[in-house]
């Protein structure tokens, strides 16, 4: 699942760009295994040439609708 927003509203603190995205995969072994994977490591370099932000694997996130 792929959740972007490019009009979230800051109330509070500084964010470093002015969208989110947020990747859920099913395990945090997941998500490494997409992170450290051949084709997205031939692409990151890009991303973080043409972006400034971070990348955090979160352990639990609750989401509401």
């Amino acid at each position: 699942m792929v959740t972007i927003d490019v009009a979230a509203k800051t109330i509070e603190g500084t964010p470093p760009g002015p969208q989110t995205v947020i990747l859920k995969f099913e395990s945090t072994d997941a998500a490494k295994a997409w992170y450290e994977s051949p084709a997205y490591q031939a692409v990151v370099g890009k991303r973080l040439a043409a972006t400034e932000g971070f990348a955090i694997i979160s352990q639990s996130m609750n989401m509401r609708g």
